[in-house]
């Protein structure tokens, strides 16, 4: 018992914005944002909260999409370059094209896959052209397309592909 009564005596208070004698903040509301995303009424108030200041101004609430971080890049129609059709969707920005703005590729959103000899699947030939990647073949590259029958050599100005047909450049 008397050991409790001894320990109470010495006991450390607690260290809060409220008990921090050196915390005297004026009243002038400029608000700052706080690295733990509380608003304060200005930088002193979150000094004495133990925040560091994340940047001068209202929190902002956070973004309610989640998009991939996957650089596949598509032009909206106010002219802006968006890391992927998702970004843009968030910001409710509609898709002008995909690829770069300022390219002037103008293709079409027809879906009829290719796959580009990069090994990514386009959505159609023109987007691929757009990106600056050839042709590798029609259809998705997870799709491998099946031949029944291989020449034993390719026409001149084609390669044969990995997978056994002969590769023709686009005209």
């Amino acid at each position: 018992m008397i050991s409790i009564v001894a320990a109470s005596l010495y006991a450390i208070p607690s260290v809060s914005a409220k008990s921090k004698p050196w915390c005297r903040c004026t009243s002038i509301y400029l608000p700052v944002c706080g690295a733990n995303g509380r608003t304060y009424s200005n930088s002193c108030h979150a000094a004495c909260s133990d925040v560091r200041v994340r940047y001068r101004g209202r929190c902002r609430p956070p973004h309610p999409c989640w998009c991939p971080r996957n650089y596949s890049p598509v032009c909206g129609v106010n002219g802006v370059t968006y890391s992927n059709s998702c970004s843009a969707r968030c910001r409710g920005v509609a898709i002008s094209h995909y690829g770069r703005c300022g390219l002037g590729c103008g293709c079409s959103y027809l879906y009829s896959p290719v796959c580009g000899r990069d090994g990514r699947t386009y959505r159609n030939s023109c987007l691929a052209r757009c990106a600056g990647v050839g042709l590798w073949y029609y259809g998705s590259c997870t799709i491998r397309p099946y031949y029944p029958y291989y020449p034993r050599t390719c026409p001149t100005g084609c390669k044969r592909t990995p997978y056994g047909p002969c590769q023709c450049p686009i005209r």
